[in-house]
């Protein structure tokens, strides 16, 4: 271990000088700094859309840890030395969070005044409220539903984290403060029992309410507590210095399992947000009794640490400047798409050290830092610049006299209604739903004409309402479900209501013959295939007649943006290099498993594009399909028209 240590000395290693010892706890821990820098760069990636980055959300929840584990720390200090002010608490709040926060909400504001389209505006106006009455999180899950629109439209949807933290410091203190003055010790006991609660309401929620779970302070709370756990001495520490260490690279390697292993299907947060957060605690935990450990040297290196300070920043700039390059091409707008990626990270970059160094700092440190009734001033003044610009944004209708009346006309149907097409909640069920059977109404069988059964996901929903009207000779009756792929073989992270979906449907097909045919599709990727030739051989097996429909052209951001986009590029084909072309050879894969299982197939594909350039508009130019990848009833129903003479 020494000849390691002597390693890293010479590589520029250096331990975490500086620190300072107060009442038993470091004023100031580089390898916390190195921590933080290990819970952003992943988020910064993962949004980028860096591909093997799968779980870098992760890093939200060791920021979590870290916050719970600082705030306590001092909180505790503060209560046993008997000055604790709630006033200066908030204050030190106000610091941290507010300047860099009100930039952003500022600069996007700017971005999106010439880049958004009405109703994201409209959204952003409502959004920026709700960032500063810091109740984002319950803002973006009374928004969140399936056909609630790509997280790429909400540039400052990432602020529900900020929201959770400061509703969390809301009731934290004062409970902290009451426990400590009734039981006159450190409230471990209240601590456990608060943090206990909260992880079962997560565990289950993560099942059973996956929005609500991910979005409020009640099931996030547990993470937040772990690090005031680590505070308060009641993470158990090996005692010699080798088990230290081995703990302490545990930890690391946790958070980092969770980045690669982890991924938004996932039910999360729940039990699978306990590995990178209780790594983040271990780390913490082994720093506060020795700091110089392998991992805390490495984590205290200068450049990492210097990445953690900017960390708040970045968080806060990273989000927008993708959402603004990602549908508009804001920095890039052509060049491949890994030099785009690499301009979203460099430009968060240069935008954090920017907030971090002329706007974090000031607030918070040197000869121009505000006094605290000033800075009370001040955060009021900038509060309601901010939800005067964000009201006017919202009762303006999102100014659309800054686009064509052609251009209004496409960008109408991103707030296109699909709930009734889909037959939402009867015969597409969704998370909220709560139920794994459809109506009787979806499944009603007719005497005097071929019953055709559409089972699978949203991309089998969008499907009825359009053979229906074009094939009145035929029955059509549906079962889907959000997010629920048709397969025999569910995927291993396939949510428990998926699994009684289908499990009860493929069970009733065995002994019920009512469908003359099944018409199987969904949201095909490589990894479905070995589920589809399951199925394809049950379905053999027992003498029911399939058709097969294979993966449609999906955009990387919703069609009507793309027509909007490429009316003022002048580009008519603007949409055409904004699909995914990986698709193709998906198809063709599929075509050949149906072939050799003797399955009808239909290529979507096929039917609807020809090269890379693909139908998007109805005969009055109308869109065909609202967001990335799902028809409107106009679209489905041509969709369907083409069908007709292969079914």
């Amino acid at each position: 271990m020494k000849l390691l240590h002597s390693f890293l000395d010479f590589l520029g290693f250096s331990p975490t000088a500086g620190n300072q010892l107060l009442a038993g706890e470091l004023v100031h821990r580089k390898d916390i700094d190195g921590l933080r820098a290990v819970a952003v760069l992943p988020v910064v990636a993962f949004h980028a859309g860096i591909d093997f980055i799968r779980g870098g959300f992760v890093g939200v929840d060791v920021f979590f840890v870290i916050s719970g584990y600082l705030i306590s720390s001092l909180l505790m200090k503060e209560i046993a030395a008997g000055k604790f002010s709630i006033t200066k608490f908030y204050e030190r709040r106000i610091r941290r969070i507010f300047p860099a926060l009100i930039a952003t909400l500022l600069g996007t504001f700017a971005f999106a005044w010439f880049y958004s389209l009405p109703s994201e505006l409209i959204d952003l106006g409502k959004s920026s409220i709700a960032a500063v009455l810091s109740v984002s999180n319950l803002f973006f899950w009374m928004q969140a539903g399936y056909f609630d629109g790509s997280a790429l439209s909400k540039p400052l949807l990432h602020t529900w984290s900020l929201a959770v933290e400061e509703q969390f410091y809301i009731f934290w203190p004062l409970l902290l403060l009451a426990t400590c003055r009734m039981t006159r010790n450190k409230p471990v006991k209240m601590t456990w029992i608060v943090s206990i609660l909260s992880l079962v309401f997560s565990a289950y929620g993560a099942f059973h309410f996956k929005d609500a779970s991910y979005y409020l302070v009640f099931t996030r709370a547990w993470e937040l507590l772990l690090g005031a756990l680590v505070a308060f001495d009641a993470l158990p520490v090996p005692k010699s210095e080798p088990l230290r260490e081995a703990y302490s690279f545990s930890g690391l390697l946790l958070i980092i399992a969770s980045v690669f292993m982890i991924n938004g299907d996932m039910p999360f947060p729940g039990l699978l947000a306990i590995p990178p957060t209780l790594g983040a605690a271990m780390i913490i935990a082994v720093g506060r009794v020795n700091a110089h450990t392998v991992t805390g040297r490495v984590l205290s290196v200068r450049p990492i640490t210097f990445i953690g300070l900017i960390s708040y920043s970045l968080y806060l700039w990273h989000w927008p400047i993708t959402v603004f390059q990602r549908n508009y091409g804001m920095l890039l707008e052509s060049g491949s798409d890994r030099n785009r990626k690499i301009a979203i990270i460099v430009v968060s970059i240069i935008a954090a050290i920017i907030s971090w160094r002329f706007i974090e700092q000031p607030f918070r440190e040197g000869k121009h830092r505000p006094a605290p009734s000033k800075l009370a001033w001040m955060a009021a003044v900038a509060s309601a610049i901010v939800l005067v610009i964000g009201a006017c944004m919202w009762k303006a209708d999102g100014v659309p006299s800054r686009f064509s009346a052609q251009a209004i006309e496409y960008a109408s149907y991103l707030n296109y209604q699909a709930g009734p097409m889909f037959r939402d909640e009867a015969c597409f069920l969704s998370a909220r739903v709560g139920r794994t059977d459809v109506n009787p109404e979806c499944v009603v069988t007719a005497t005097d004409k071929p019953n055709y059964l559409i089972i699978g996901d949203s991309h089998a929903a969008q499907l009825w309402s359009g053979l229906s009207a074009a094939m009145p000779d035929k029955n059509f009756m549906q079962i889907t479900a959000a997010g629920c792929l048709p397969t025999i073989t569910p995927k291993f992270n396939e949510s428990i209501r998926c699994r009684e979906v289908f499990s009860k449907l493929f069970a009733s097909l065995t002994e019920d013959k009512r469908a003359t045919r099944l018409i199987i599709t969904g949201r095909w990727t490589e990894e479905s295939l070995p589920g589809v030739a399951a199925t394809l051989d049950w379905a053999k097996q027992n003498k029911i007649v399939v058709t097969l429909l294979g993966p449609i052209a999906i955009y990387d951001s919703p069609l009507p943006r793309l027509l909007v986009t490429g009316l003022k590029r002048n580009q008519q084909g603007y949409a055409d290099q904004h699909w995914d072309m990986s698709l193709v050879q998906l198809d063709q894969r599929m075509a050949q498993l149906a072939h050799e299982k003797g399955t009808e197939y239909v290529s979507m594909i096929n039917l609807l594009c020809e090269g890379n350039k693909c139908l998007t508009l109805d005969d009055q130019q109308h869109p065909l399909i609202f967001d990335r990848e799902h028809y409107t009833e106009r679209g489905s129903y041509v969709v369907a028209q083409r069908m007709r003479q292969l079914l």
